[in-house]
């Protein structure tokens, strides 16, 4: 008797083991398929794959679903990951983004909004470059009233040197008509990374002890091709054409001298004469 029982318990657990081998090995054939629908970018095959078990958080050596639509910009996948309420790993976001998609991006941070708290400059600045006018500002509007940013942060990034030269003029009459100072000034100390470069945008702000140039939103708007639209938004919502700014962080110029000085074509010289610009 006690020799059955032995035979029966060893042939149960072994049943038991096997079946739980096989269980593991469904499971983590079903989460392989999920990467491979991730990589088809099909909605369809994600949300059936969820449905039958597979892990959407499932991660093997740093790999997971998101990660990978976000790394080969997947955006059916990446959208319908962020709807089944995919976890964002934070490495994966900060390492990619600068190869999002702009509305993959927001809808990134409307799902995931601590994301944006701690890379708050970097999405704003890609958005800044990257977004043509009438999608920068439908998220910058977006932003705005959801709470994410003020004005203020929104106005202190886009006018950073390396941004203000893609900002197109509903998106600068937007921010204008909502509080930005039109002759705030700016000072720049820019590294070759964005990571290393700060930006101070006030009405007093001095250059660095380091010489740093000062300018104005007016002045960063001529330094970008096709910018008088620009200008003449700035100078309707009270910019003054003649204030002066540091150059070289010593020599007091205006605008005017301030395109000479760069280099400016004839025609953009004249332009701002018109619009009443002197030395």
């Amino acid at each position: 008797m006690f020799k059955k029982e032995i035979v029966l318990l060893f042939a149960f657990s072994t049943t038991i083991a096997g079946n739980n081998f096989q269980s593991e090995n469904n499971a983590r054939q079903l989460n392989h398929e999920m990467i491979k629908a991730v990589l088809a970018d099909s909605a369809e095959d994600i949300k059936r794959l969820v449905c039958a078990g597979a892990d959407i958080n499932y991660t093997e050596c740093d790999v997971s679903p998101f990660s990978v639509a976000l790394r080969y910009q997947k955006h059916n996948a990446i959208q319908t990951l962020l709807e089944l309420k995919a976890r964002i790993d934070e490495r994966v976001f900060q390492g990619t983004i600068y190869r999002f998609e702009v509305r993959d991006l927001w809808s990134i941070i409307k799902s995931s909004p601590d994301q944006f708290g701690l890379h708050k400059k970097l999405v704003i600045n890609r958005i800044s470059q990257c977004a043509n006018d009438d999608l920068a500002l439908e998220i910058f509007k977006d932003m705005v009233l959801m709470g994410y940013a003020s004005i203020k942060d929104l106005w202190t990034d886009v006018v950073d040197p390396n941004n203000m030269r893609f900002i197109g003029p509903k998106t600068l009459k937007f921010l204008l008509e909502y509080g930005a100072d039109p002759n705030c000034t700016i000072t720049t100390n820019v590294d070759s990374t964005a990571s290393n470069s700060s930006s101070c945008c006030t009405s007093s702000c001095n250059p660095s002890m380091y010489g740093t140039p000062a300018y104005t939103p007016l002045s960063r708007c001529i330094d970008r091709n096709n910018w008088t639209e620009n200008v003449l938004v700035l100078l309707s919502h009270g910019a003054n054409i003649n204030f002066k700014t540091t150059f070289n962080g010593k020599d007091i110029t205006t605008l005017l001298a301030f395109a000479l000085q760069g280099g400016n074509s004839q025609d953009a010289v004249q332009f701002l004469i018109a619009n009443g610009a002197t030395l």
